[in-house]
């Protein structure tokens, strides 16, 4: 993995590998998460994709990405704690398949392309491309009630961060979304291409250097001025515990317990915490799998996770209504069974085994090593998953008793259904 400087506010951070028959890059401009632009920042990549000028509509923009051998190009949204990282996603197939074609350095110039010369109508983005994105955004907002699991997790999150930026939706919401005109989201656009920092992500069989070349053609001409800072705002600790319940009609209870931890992704004890995680509550070896679920059957599922940036854990579970206090109690006696160092060999043996497993798929999934290049990136980490897996291997048991304790409960969240 390198990381190259390409311009004032611009990275890429490539790494090489003959693995995959195809290659990818992710272009990501990234903005401080906030009400104010969450919605616009959602929408612009979606706008954008309808059409450059070369390729006015969805129909030629399609047709140019069929003679690049099937390449495809998608818009992205992401929330990395309290920045929201939003672009566009190339995937191709590897030069050497197509032996005479350079189809990267064309799939380069035609998403560069996409971002620098849109489709313009009277000094603004076409009205009729910005009202229909405006309604597949909306419907898509509209559909997460649909997964309950999720549904409540994040409404859990918003009761937990009310006060703070991490609170706010990914995608913004509904009423932000409906006032917008075309002019004012070419506006804004005008503003993330200027002042955003920008991180470019690339796995493929390219050297660095001449993915590095390709990208500071393809963007010359890419305005920069002052750049908007990001960042997470770190709250660790907790004062009094608040308790939330929502009723929708729905027949499994859903309980999101939020946990701010000590720490966040960029520690040192952070291969401590996930490898706690995994013995806590993630996998089908963990505490609140095997003796909250299957030995005592208080609920459907329970399962926890991590926020590496904003340093939270979240466990969500499905319940019947009228076990909420019982399975919130069992939840925080494996808690407090981890702080006393009560962890067998073979639950940290398991543990151990999921965590390296998941890793490695990771590894062997481009999508995925994308999300975690990013993520490096923003926080300013250099370390790989390799190095992370060492530092897994080396964690003891009086290592996760310690990262147990750094875990403080924050918001209970339940949702429950209509009496």
């Amino acid at each position: 993995m390198e990381r190259i400087s390409l311009m004032p506010g611009v990275n890429l951070t490539a790494s090489k590998s003959h693995k995959f028959k195809t290659g990818c890059f992710s272009l990501n401009f990234l903005r401080p998460l906030c009400r104010q632009e969450a919605a616009k920042n959602a929408l612009l990549c979606s706008v954008l994709l309808r059409g450059c000028r070369r390729y006015p509509d969805i129909r030629a923009m399609s047709a140019a990405m069929d003679e690049l051998y099937g390449t495809e190009v998608g818009t992205l949204v992401r929330k990395k704690g309290e920045v929201q990282a939003v672009g566009l996603y190339a995937d191709f197939v590897e030069d050497a398949l197509v032996p005479g074609e350079n189809v990267f350095s064309q799939v380069v110039d035609l998403v560069a392309e996409i971002l620098l010369d849109p489709v313009l109508e009277n000094g603004a983005f076409k009205a009729d491309y910005v009202e229909r994105e405006k309604k597949n955004l909306i419907n898509t907002q509209r559909a997460r009630i649909n997964s309950k699991r999720s549904y409540a997790a994040g409404q859990m999150v918003k009761a937990m961060c009310r006060e703070e930026a991490y609170g706010v939706e990914r995608l913004g919401e509904e009423e932000d979304v409906l006032p917008l005109t075309a002019k004012e989201l070419y506006e804004h656009y005008k503003n993330v291409l200027q002042s955003s920092q920008v991180e470019i992500c690339y796995m493929g069989a390219q050297d660095a250097d001449t993915v590095a070349e390709a990208f500071r053609r393809a963007l010359k001409d890419l305005p920069r001025g002052e750049m908007t800072p990001v960042g997470t705002a770190f709250r660790p600790g907790v004062g009094q515990v608040r308790e939330v319940t929502e009723t929708l009609e729905v027949t499994q209870g859903k309980l999101c317990m939020g946990f701010r931890l000590d720490l966040r992704g960029d520690s040192p004890d952070w291969p401590a915490m996930v490898l706690l995680n995994s013995v806590f509550g993630s996998g089908v070896t963990s505490k609140l799998f095997v003796n909250v679920r299957e030995k005592r059957s208080l609920c459907y599922y329970a399962s926890s996770s991590l926020e590496k940036f904003k340093g939270l854990m979240v466990v969500s579970s499905g319940i019947s209504f009228d076990k909420v206090q019982v399975v919130k109690a069992a939840v925080l006696e494996q808690l407090e069974a981890c702080r006393l160092g009560d962890i067998t060999e073979e639950e940290l043996t398991s543990a151990r085994m999921h965590l390296v497993s998941g890793v490695q798929t990771q590894k062997d999934s481009p999508g995925q090593m994308d999300e975690y290049y990013l993520g490096q990136a923003i926080m300013g980490s250099q370390g790989n998953l390799d190095e992370f897996l060492e530092k897994v291997s080396r964690v003891t048991r009086e290592d996760l008793a310690r990262m147990a304790n750094m875990i403080h409960l924050d918001t209970v969240y339940f949702l429950k259904g209509v009496e």
